[in-house]
């Protein structure tokens, strides 16, 4: 091969990883972020705490994707990571979150009712515990600044995850013999295969091309329907009175 052909060659190899490299970016910082927290859940006590990562659970009529699941004696905390830049902005039930850079803004699925929708599935897979503790957690990764969040369910810098979690474990719920059943359980679930995973990403962005319909609440994870009240509709709690949660009803 001569100079000029090795030349074009090369420019031609360097023009495709650039055009993969876009394209991929997006799973590559997910994965990163992933990855991130991971370790950092390493370091917590296995005699204590039960980590599995990339769960994909499946019931009946819909499938989940977990990030992260610490199965522990005082519940289980439920994951989510985001790997963004920029500042953040959201509140807890809105549809949508944004986030800014250098003046941009750009939207993304509100990170507190997908996790909210995980830990439904997980309840309908685990409804022998019915009284189990679930943890909702969401995590940043990256260089992103939580610039106004407001919300009940913590939206933490990975910094402070380990913090979070120590602090939670306070009251013992399930014997040590519960945990490793559930820990067994939940590996079991996980759909592993290639087939369920692509069919998994496939029904998500179909989701995500629609709009995000407010039917669990950010506060409680109860299920959220259309009520009458004195000033016309709007959505309200099923576990009202315990929680009070509303949300305007858009027609």
């Amino acid at each position: 091969m001569n100079e000029d052909a090795f030349k074009s060659l090369l420019i031609a190899l360097i023009a495709l990883l650039a055009i993969l490299y876009k394209l991929l970016k997006p799973k590559l910082k997910g994965i990163l972020g992933e990855a991130n927290v991971s370790l950092i859940l390493k370091l917590l006590n296995r005699n204590c705490y039960k980590v599995i990562n990339d769960v994909l659970v499946k019931d009946f009529s819909r499938s989940s994707q977990i990030d992260h699941i610490v199965v522990s004696n005082y519940g289980l905390f439920v994951i989510e990571t985001k790997n963004y830049k920029g500042w953040i902005f959201g509140h807890e039930s809105s549809s949508y979150w944004t986030q800014t850079i250098y003046g941009k803004k750009y939207k993304f699925r509100n990170p507190v009712l997908q996790n909210w929708g995980h830990i439904n599935t997980l309840k309908a897979a685990l409804s022998e515990y019915p009284s189990i503790p679930y943890y909702p957690v969401i995590v940043f990764t990256g260089n992103s600044k939580l610039k106004r969040i407001t919300s009940n369910v913590p939206v933490l810098k990975p910094s402070k995850l380990l913090p979070y979690i120590s602090k939670s474990s306070k009251n013992e719920c399930l014997s040590n013999e519960e945990v490793d059943l559930i820990y067994q359980k939940l590996n079991s679930l996980n759909r592993t295969d290639k087939g369920s995973r692509i069919s998994h990403i496939r029904k998500a962005k179909t989701n995500q091309r629609g709009s995000v319909n407010p039917i669990t609440c950010p506060r409680c994870g109860g299920g959220l329907s259309i009520k009458q009240g004195k000033y016309g509709m709007f959505y309200g709690c099923s576990n009202y009175p315990s929680c009070d949660f509303t949300k305007d009803y858009k027609t």
